[in-house]
């Protein structure tokens, strides 16, 4: 998995790994969270830890957030880890919920996820959740996982900050995952973060990407999908440290359908952008995976400020980044090529164009890793692409991709 470290660490916040700070007959328990981009491995991470903790004895619940209708829904991971507790401790629960009755809304059974107007207080489904976790704790460790919390509804995220600032007095390990390229400024969980990682005894994790040595014998231990040296290097290049991107890589071979389920994958984000930002975006691509301030923004044709604040929204929805020397890039490759390839061949004729006429009248904008370098990368991708030799600009030699 290539995660030895961050597993490693983890253990230790969870109370699964011997440690000097924990008496031996101290009930174990902790509260982490979880960070990183799609895909780079976070599911991954926690399935292991739960095998671990069931090998351990300990109960495991694991409660998942749902995007677009999901978020919609009223505690829905509440709701789905609360039933799998009560499966697996069924008097416990049932005698919690007797004590607690607000426990009924949530418990699967008893009626689906009931609307939020027929929802008791919140304080007091915090409280009787909490001590239903506690109480379960108390009689057998329990690791609660509660993942993609980028996508949770305000009543969860409220739950969740109540639960992680009370804490648990033993036996409970509360594990609350994110994607960190989803979070921008707008985004509600942006504000709660600084409050949740300041609770004291809260442990942070960020996934970072996987080293090339990791990325490559990930993918050379797929048997399914064997792949020569070139290939490989190939994939190793293009993943840059993303598992789930490697993986996909190498499952598609030369079969383009694979790559363009990817490939709505990474532009998923472009749909958050306003106009312009979206403007920027598609400019920036057909210039490679950087662009100088100055290249891009003659390109683009916008007013100043307008500028400015399409390349803030690209910058805030993490598909852009600013380098320390001023340039732009992409914050992964495979969203430069998802976003090049889903271009019209009239727009990418168009942007072509406008990037030759500019690096003619301002030769010194250009650069090494700009359009020409670009066009180069493509043509041997797809066998075609910019000539950017030609005097009136460039001839897409690409398929058409809508």
């Amino acid at each position: 998995m290539g995660r030895d470290a961050e597993l490693d660490r983890i253990r230790r916040a969870a109370g699964l790994a011997a440690s000097a700070d924990r008496s031996d007959d101290a009930p174990p328990g902790g509260l982490v969270l979880l960070s990183g981009d799609a895909g780079i491995g976070k599911s991954r991470l926690l399935a292991e830890m739960a095998h671990e903790a069931q090998i351990a004895g300990r109960l495991v619940a694991i409660g998942h957030c749902v995007g677009l209708v999901g978020s919609a829904i009223a505690y829905l991971p509440v709701v789905e880890l609360l039933g799998q507790l009560r499966d697996a401790a069924p008097e416990t629960v049932t005698d919690v919920t007797q004590r607690h009755p607000v426990l009924h809304q949530l418990l699967p059974g008893t009626g689906s996820a009931p609307e939020q107007t027929q929802l008791s207080e919140p304080g007091q489904v915090a409280v009787a959740v909490h001590a239903c976790l506690s109480e379960l704790g108390r009689t057998q460790p329990v690791l609660v996982v509660v993942e993609d919390v980028h996508w949770a509804d305000h009543l969860t995220r409220d739950l969740l900050t109540l639960l992680l600032t009370r804490g648990f007095a033993a036996g409970v390990t509360l594990v609350v995952t994110y994607r960190t390229d989803d979070l921008h400024r707008q985004h509600p969980l942006h504000a709660l973060l600084p409050v949740w990682t300041g609770i004291a005894h809260v442990e942070r994790l960020e996934l970072g990407r996987l080293s090339g040595a990791a990325i490559r014998t990930l993918v050379a231990n797929l048997p399914e999908h064997p792949c020569g040296a070139p290939e490989l290097r190939a994939i190793v290049a293009r993943a840059e440290g993303n598992p789930f991107f490697a993986e996909e890589l190498a499952s598609a071979g030369e079969r383009d359908v694979r790559v363009e389920d990817l490939n709505r994958l990474v532009l998923r984000r472009m749909d958050e952008l306003g106009g312009p930002g979206r403007q920027i975006v598609r400019a920036a691509a057909v210039g490679g995976r950087t662009v100088s301030h100055d290249l891009l923004a003659s390109v683009s044709a916008l007013a100043e400020e307008e500028f400015d604040s399409a390349v803030a929204d690209a910058v805030e929805h993490h598909i852009l980044e600013v380098t320390p020397t001023g340039v732009y890039t992409f914050r992964h490759a495979l969203l430069a090529e998802a976003v090049a390839t889903d271009l019209l061949p009239g727009t990418r004729r168009r942007l072509h164009t406008a990037y030759l006429e500019v690096l003619r009248s301002v030769p010194g904008l250009g650069g090494p890793g700009g359009h020409r370098a670009s066009c180069r990368r493509r043509r041997r991708r797809r066998g075609g692409g910019c000539r950017s030799r030609r005097p009136r600009g460039c001839r897409d030699g690409g398929r058409r991709s809508s």
